[in-house]
């Protein structure tokens, strides 16, 4: 169970992707033990990320518009419908943001 701040993962991309993405889910985990950590990722790969022990949550994106994903977060529809999330971090073509929402 966590306690913690809520914090999205957004990880889209092909199966190298998210292979070369494990060390910095675990590095992720480890830091933030205590938090909810969810990732967003395309339908081919929710299976796959669902059986990782980094995520407490794993979401699927449809290929929402990004206004879509904005309202999405900012109004509970993200991490078991609790409320805004933390932090996002958006791991994407090798390059990493993280954007401090709360």
């Amino acid at each position: 169970m966590t306690t913690g701040r809520k914090i999205l993962v957004i990880k889209h991309g092909a199966l190298g992707d998210i292979v070369q993405a494990l060390d910095g889910f675990a590095s992720l985990r480890a830091g933030h033990k205590d938090d909810h950590l969810a990732v967003l990722t395309s339908p081919g790969f929710a299976g796959l990320l669902s059986m990782m022990p980094y995520f407490d949550e794993v979401l699927v994106d449809h290929r929402a518009g990004p206004l879509q994903l904005v309202r999405n977060v900012s109004c509970g529809g993200c991490c078991a419908g609790t409320g805004t999330v933390s932090m996002i971090f958006n791991h994407h073509a090798g390059h990493a943001a993280i954007w401090t929402m709360c």
